[in-house]
C-alpha cells in the first residue's frame, strides 16, 4: 500500500479482501454527493457507463454493490482493470475502445491522474480532469477541461462535452 502498487495479483487479492469486508457488512462504500445523481442522469440519457480502475474488477463490483446509497451495479455495463493494461499506457485505452466497440472519440474518460489523461488523449478519447479533495493536483501543463463535481458535466449526448 505504501508504494501504491498496481500489480494485478495484488489487486485481485484486494478484491477478495474487499469482497469479504463488503459482504460481511464491515465495509460500505461512500461516494461524493454529486456522483449518484450524475450517473443516474447520464444512464437515463442513454449513455453507456463503464469503469476503468487499477482496482480489480471484483473490487470495483464490490465497491458499487455495497455503497451507503445501495447497490449501484446496474448503472454500469462493463468494468476494466489492469488485465487490459496499465492506466498510463495508450494501448490500454485503445483496447477498451476496441472491446467496447466505440470510436475512441466517442469515449469520455474522467480521472484525477495526469498520466492517465495523457494516455487517453493520445488514444483519441475525450478527457476530463477531476479535481477532488485530497487528490494530487493536476500539473499546469494539463490545459483540458476540469471539474470539481460531476454535476458540472453535461453529457446528454456523445457528440458534445462541456462543463458548466
Amino acid at each position: 500500500m505504501e508504494t501504491d502498487s498496481k500489480a494485478t495479483g495484488l489487486k485481485m487479492f484486494q478484491g477478495m479482501v474487499w469482497q469479504y469486508g463488503f459482504e460481511s457488512g464491515a465495509l460500505r462504500a461512500e461516494l461524493f454527493p454529486d456522483v449518484l445523481p450524475a450517473l443516474e442522469l447520464w444512464k437515463a440519457n442513454g449513455l453507456d457507463l463503464r469503469i476503468y480502475s487499477s482496482g480489480s474488477v471484483l473490487a470495483q463490483k464490490m465497491f458499487f454493490k455495497y455503497t451507503v446509497l445501495g447497490d449501484l451495479t446496474d448503472l454500469f455495463s462493463a468494468h476494466y482493470d489492469t488485465t487490459i493494461g496499465t492506466k498510463r499506457e495508450v494501448a490500454s485505452y485503445e483496447r477498451i475502445a476496441t472491446e467496447s466497440q466505440y470510436d475512441p472519440a466517442e469515449i469520455i474518460f474522467v480521472t484525477d491522474v495526469y498520466a492517465e489523461l495523457a494516455a487517453a488523449t493520445d488514444a483519441g478519447m475525450q478527457v476530463v480532469g477531476s479535481i477532488r479533495p485530497n487528490n494530487v493536483p493536476l500539473p499546469t501543463e494539463f490545459t483540458g477541461l476540469t471539474i470539481t463535481s460531476f454535476s458540472q458535466l453535461e453529457l446528454s449526448s456523445l457528440d458534445r462535452l462541456s462543463a458548466t
